[in-house]
C-alpha cells in the first residue's frame, strides 16, 4: 500500500467530519525499549482534510520510523480525551486475535501490525458520542472479543495499516522490520 491508500483507509474512521488528527512517530532506529520511548514525539496537529496533503509528507518523512494514528478527531490542535469529536467507529488492538476468528461483530476494517498481530475497526453509520469512554461501546466491545484491555480509549494510537513495525525484537526475529498488510477494509457497517 503507499500512502495515499493508507491514508484513504483509516480515514474512513473520521466520517465526515473536519477536524484534528495526529500522527505520532517512534525513531525507527530505536534500538531498545528505552531508546523508543525517548524517541517518541507527538508531532504536530494536522487539521482533516485541509492538511491532507501534510499528513501525506509527514507519511512520506516517516517511512523507516512506526507511525501511529489516532482514530478519533479533535476539535483543537490537542490529542485530549474532553475535544474528542463524535466518534464513526469502533477499534481494537486486537494483538494476536485474529479477525477472521471474530465470527459474532466481524470487523469493518482489519489488519496485521506484524506476523500474527492485528488491529481492527468498525465503522458505523452514525455519529456515536462519546463511544469510547470509560464503560461505554468500545471499551465494552474490546474486553466482549477478549482485544488488549488497554486499547480502547479515545486518545488511542493505532498502526497505520500496511506500514513496516521497527520493534527491535521484530527486526531481530526477522532480519527486518516486518511490513504489516490490511486484510479488507470493505467489511460490515454497523
Amino acid at each position: 500500500m503507499n500512502p495515499e491508500q493508507q491514508l484513504k483507509v483509516i480515514s474512513k474512521a473520521w466520517g465526515r467530519q473536519s477536524g484534528y488528527c495526529f500522527f505520532p512517530v517512534i525513531d525507527g532506529a530505536a534500538k531498545d525499549k528505552t531508546e523508543r520511548i525517548q524517541s517518541y514525539h507527538e508531532g504536530p496537529a494536522f487539521e482533516w482534510p485541509k492538511d491532507r496533503a501534510k499528513i501525506l509528507e509527514r507519511m512520506a518523512e516517516h517511512q523507516g520510523d512506526d507511525l501511529y494514528w489516532c482514530p478519533s478527531l479533535f476539535e483543537q490542535p490537542r490529542r485530549q480525551l474532553e475535544l474528542a469529536m463524535d466518534e464513526h467507529c469502533l477499534w481494537a488492538d486486537l494483538d494476536e486475535i485474529d479477525p477472521r476468528a471474530l465470527e459474532e461483530y466481524p470487523p469493518t476494517i482489519a489488519w496485521e501490525t506484524s506476523p500474527d498481530r492485528y488491529q481492527a475497526l468498525w465503522l458505523t453509520q452514525g455519529d456515536i458520542q462519546g463511544a469510547s469512554w470509560p464503560g461505554r461501546e468500545n471499551q465494552c466491545l474490546t474486553y466482549h472479543i477478549g482485544a488488549d484491555p488497554s486499547g480502547w480509549d479515545t486518545t488511542q494510537l493505532l498502526r497505520i495499516p500496511g506500514w513496516k513495525n521497527h520493534k527491535p525484537e521484530y527486526i531481530e526475529k526477522f532480519g527486518d522490520a516486518p511490513e504489516g498488510r490490511l486484510l479488507w477494509h470493505q467489511g460490515r457497517v454497523y
